[in-house]
C-alpha cells in the first residue's frame, strides 16, 4: 500500500506536470500575441511611411512645378517688355539680343527638362525599390506565418504525444482507471481544446483585422495615386490583388489545417476515452480498496495542490503582465523616438524649403534688378553688362544644381538612417523573442528530466517491498557518574603557556555534492531542501540524526522515511 510520502511525491509530480503544461501554453500564447503585435506595428509603420513619403514627393513635385511655371512666366513677361522697348530703339541690337535670348531659353529649357527627367527617373527608381521592399517584407511575413503555423502544429503534436505518454504512464503506475483521473484528463483535454479554439479564433480575428487595415491603406493609397499617373495605379492594384489572393489562400489553408487538427484531436480523444473506459473496468476493484485508505492523505494533498496551483497561476500572471508591460513600454518609447525623428526631419525639410523659396525670391529680385540695370546700360550703348548677366545666370544655375544635389543626398541619408534604426529595432525584438523561446524550452527540458527521474523512482518503489521501519534505541540516561580523581603522583603539571604552540588550522576540504536522488523517496525538490539544511553528500546523510533531519525539514519531514534514506546512503558511501 503506498504511503503518505509516496502520495506526496506523486502529488509533487502532478503539480509539476500541471505547472509546466500551463507555462508552455502561456508561453505559446505570449509568443503568438507578441509576434502578431510586432507584425501589426510594423505594417502600420510601413503604411504610414509610404503615405508620408508619397505626400512629400507629391508636394515637392507640385511646388517645383509651380515655381518653375512662375519663374518661366515672370521671365517671359519681363523679356517681352525688354524686347519691345529694345526693338523700338535699336533694331540691330534687338535682333542680336533676341537671338541670344532664344539660345539662353533653349539651354534653360533643356536643363529644366533634363532635371525633370532625372527627378522622374529617381521617383520611378524609388517606387520600384519600395515595391521590391514591400514584396520582400510580404514574403518574410508569409514565411514567418508559415513557420509560426508549423511550430504551432508541432507544439500541439508534442503536447498531444506528451499528454498521451503521461496518461499511459499514469495508468500503468497509479491505476489510471479511477474516476478522479478520468475527470482530470477530460478537464485537461477540454482546456487544451478551448485554448486551441481561442488561438484559432484570435488568429482569424487578427487576419480579418489585418485585411481590413490593408484594404483601408490600399484604398487611401489608390486615392492618392489616382491623382498621379495611371500606370502606377494599375501596378499597385495588381500588386495588392496578388497579395490579397495569397492572403486568402493562406487564410483558407490555415482554416483547413485547424479543422484537420481539431478532427484529429477529437478522434484521438475518443480513442483515448475508449481505452480509458476499458482499462477502468479491470482496475476498478483493485483501486477501490486503496482509495479508502488513501482518501485522507489524498484530500490533504489535493488542498496543497490547489493552493500551489493558485500561487503558480498568480505568479505566472504577474510575470506575464510584467513582460507585456515591458514590451509595451519599449514599443511606445520606440514609437515616440521615431515620431520625434520624423518631426525633426519634417521641420528641417520645411525650414530648408522656406530658405529655398526665400533664396529664389532674392535671386529673382536680384535678377530683375540686374536685368533692369542691364537694359539701362544697353540703352546707353554698353555691351559689357551682357557678359556679367550671363555669368550671374550661370552661377545661379550652378548654385541651384548644387542645392538640389544636397537636398537629394540629405533625403537619401535620412531614409537610410530611418531604415537602419527600424532594422535594429526589429533585430532587438527578434533577439528578445528568441531568448524567451530558449528559456521556455530549457524549462520544459528540466521538467521532462525531473518527471523521468520521479517515474523511475516510483517504479522502483512499487517493485520493491517496503522495508521494515527501524525504531531508534532510547537515549542513555543523562546522569553520568563522576570519574574518580586521579592519584596525585600521576598528574603531570601543565606546560608553561609560552611553550604551548597553537594547533595548525584544519585543512579546508571542498565538498563535492552527491546525487541524493539515487536514494528511493528523494526527488529533486527534496534534494534541494536537504542541501539547504547542509546535507549534500551520502556521508553527511549517514552522520545526521533522523530526528534532527525531520525537524529541519519541517512539515515535509513528518512523513519522510529518514531511517530508510540513511540505510541506503550507508550502502552508497
Amino acid at each position: 500500500m503506498p504511503t503518505a510520502e509516496e502520495m506526496r511525491s506523486l502529488g509533487e509530480e502532478l503539480v509539476a506536470a500541471q505547472r509546466a503544461r500551463a507555462a508552455a501554453i502561456a508561453g505559446l500564447k505570449s509568443e503568438t500575441a507578441a509576434t502578431l503585435s510586432q507584425y501589426d506595428a510594423a505594417h502600420r509603420a510601413m503604411a504610414r511611411e509610404t503615405r508620408d513619403r508619397l505626400a512629400q514627393a507629391t508636394a515637392a513635385l507640385r511646388a517645383d512645378t509651380a515655381a518653375f511655371v512662375d519663374e518661366l512666366a515672370a521671365g517671359t513677361a519681363a523679356r517681352k517688355s525688354e524686347t519691345a522697348a529694345t526693338l523700338s530703339e535699336h533694331d540691330a541690337a534687338h535682333q542680336a539680343m533676341a537671338r541670344e535670348t532664344r539660345e539662353q531659353l533653349a539651354h534653360a529649357t533643356a536643363a529644366m527638362q533634363a532635371d525633370t527627367a532625372a527627378f522622374v527617373d529617381e521617383l520611378a527608381a524609388g517606387t520600384a525599390a519600395r515595391k521590391d521592399e514591400v514584396s520582400a517584407m510580404l514574403g518574410e511575413y508569409d514565411a514567418a506565418h508559415e513557420a509560426m503555423a508549423q511550430e504551432t502544429r508541432e507544439q500541439l503534436a508534442q503536447d498531444e504525444a506528451a499528454l498521451k505518454a503521461d496518461t499511459a504512464a499514469f495508468l500503468d503506475e497509479v491505476a489510471a482507471g479511477t474516476a478522479a483521473r478520468k475527470d482530470e484528463v477530460a478537464s485537461q483535454l477540454a482546456e487544451l481544446d478551448a485554448a486551441h479554439q481561442a488561438m484559432a479564433r484570435e488568429t482569424r480575428e487578427r487576419l480579418a483585422a489585418d485585411r481590413e487595415i490593408l484594404e483601408a491603406d490600399t484604398a487611401a493609397l489608390m486615392d492618392e495615386v489616382a491623382a498621379g499617373t495611371a500606370a502606377r495605379k494599375d501596378e499597385v492594384t495588381r500588386m495588392f490583388a496578388e497579395y490579397d489572393a495569397a492572403h486568402q489562400t493562406m487564410a483558407r489553408e490555415t482554416r483547413e489545417q485547424l479543422a484537420q487538427d481539431k478532427a484529429t484531436m477529437k478522434a484521438d480523444t475518443a480513442g483515448f476515452v475508449d481505452e480509458l473506459v476499458a482499462g477502468t473496468a479491470v482496475r476498478k476493484d483493485e483501486v477501490a480498496s486503496q482509495l479508502a485508505e488513501l482518501d485522507a492523505a489524498h484530500q490533504a494533498m489535493a488542498q496543497e495542490t490547489r493552493e500551489q496551483l493558485a500561487q503558480d497561476e498568480a505568479a505566472l500572471k504577474a510575470d506575464t503582465g510584467a513582460f507585456m508591460d515591458e514590451l509595451a513600454a519599449g514599443t511606445g518609447a520606440r514609437k515616440d523616438e521615431v515620431s520625434a525623428v520624423l518631426s525633426e526631419y519634417d521641420a528641417a525639410h520645411q525650414a530648408m524649403a522656406q530658405e529655398t523659396r526665400e533664396q529664389l525670391a532674392q535671386d529673382e529680385a536680384a535678377l530683375k534688378a540686374d536685368t533692369g540695370a542691364f537694359v539701362d546700360e544697353l540703352a546707353a550703348g554698353t555691351g559689357a553688362r551682357k557678359a556679367d548677366v550671363a555669368s550671374q545666370l550661370a552661377q545661379l544655375d550652378a548654385a541651384h544644381q548644387a542645392m538640389a544635389q544636397e537636398t537629394r543626398e540629405r533625403l537619401a541619408q535620412d531614409e537610410a538612417a530611418l531604415k537602419a534604426d527600424t532594422e535594429a529595432f526589429m533585430d532587438e525584438v527578434a533577439a528578445g523573442t528568441a531568448a524567451r523561446k530558449a528559456e521556455v524550452a530549457s524549462q520544459l527540458t528540466e521538467f521532462a528530466t525531473e518527471m523521468a527521474e520521479s517515474r523511475a523512482a516510483w517504479r522502483e518503489h512499487l517493485a520493491a517491498a517496503p522495508p521494515p521501519v527501524e525504531v531508534a534505541p532510547p537515549p542513555p540516561p543523562s546522569v553520568e557518574a563522576a570519574p574518580p580523581p586521579p592519584p596525585p603522583v600521576e598528574v603531570a603539571p601543565p606546560p608553561p603557556p609560552v611553550e604551548v604552540a597553537p594547533p595548525p588550522p584544519p585543512p579546508v576540504e571542498e565538498v563535492v555534492p552527491d546525487d541524493l536522488t539515487a536514494i528511493r523517496g528523494i526527488g529533486a525538490s527534496m534534494q534541494e531542501r536537504l542541501n539547504e539544511i547542509g546535507i549534500m553528500t551520502y556521508a553527511q546523510l549517514v552522520e545526521a540524526s533522523p530526528h534532527e533531519v525531520r525537524q529541519a525539514l519541517g512539515d515535509f519531514g513528518r512523513l519522510a522515511r529518514v531511517e530508510q534514506w540513511i540505510a541506503e546512503a550507508r550502502d552508497l558511501v
